[in-house]
């Protein structure tokens, strides 16, 4: 049983190296990022809500055969609002 399960987590484990070998020529562009939002009341004293929103862009371009360089850009926003006033960050 110890040797089944053994062979089954190298097979697992090997198939999952390979998968990130691929070949990306010189002149591709590679593009992508991240988008994120959370809203949360906080049930303190003060009946605040906080709200956060990011969003980060990105972009390369592969110079030679797999190996890119690019840039990649962030913004934040964070926002806390009290009963009594509203805090806004960016």
């Amino acid at each position: 049983m110890k040797k089944v399960l053994l062979a089954s987590i190298l097979a697992v484990a090997s198939s999952v190296a390979f998968a990130q070998v691929s070949n990306i020529n010189k002149g591709n562009w590679m593009v992508g990022g991240n988008v994120g939002f959370n809203s949360s009341k906080q049930a303190d004293n003060d009946n605040s809500q906080v709200t956060t929103f990011n969003i980060s862009p990105n972009i390369g371009y592969f110079f030679i055969d797999n190996f890119a360089g690019g840039l990649r850009l962030s913004f934040d926003s964070y926002k806390q609002k009290n009963a009594s006033d509203a805090n806004t960050t960016f």
